[in-house]
């Protein structure tokens, strides 16, 4: 994670996915050391152009603060490969770029795509 500057532009968190696969999310914005949701969003694959989030206070107060997203992919045979990703960006810039891809026979996976958020 490449750190934010407290100063600049609103912090976004971004979940796609890969391989033409259908599937959904759920991204939740932690607070800094405290078991407490501060936002939280849900959305699918269907429409890539509403799968971008503002991150919702100031940046200083996202210092620290946890991104996790938990998608699950259905996939269509007779593709077999998957990939999710959450990426965080800021003033155009992205500062972090969680992966998870492979392959698989099960119908369907669940992936935890997790980043903190560190300020410069």
């Amino acid at each position: 994670m490449k750190p934010f500057n407290k100063n600049g532009g609103p912090i976004f968190a971004e979940v796609s996915a890969g391989q033409a696969q259908t599937g959904s999310y759920d991204l939740k914005l932690w607070e800094a050391d405290k078991n407490v949701i501060v936002k939280r969003w849900e959305g699918d694959f269907l429409n890539p152009d509403d799968d971008k989030y503002k991150l919702p206070g100031t940046n200083e107060e996202n210092n620290k603060r946890r991104v996790q997203a938990v998608v699950v992919i259905a996939l269509l045979a007779p593709i077999d490969r998957y990939s999710a990703t959450l990426t965080i960006t800021q003033d155009g810039n992205e500062l972090d770029k969680v992966t998870i891809a492979n392959q698989t026979n099960d119908p369907s996976v669940i992936l935890n795509l997790y980043t903190t958020l560190e300020q410069a």
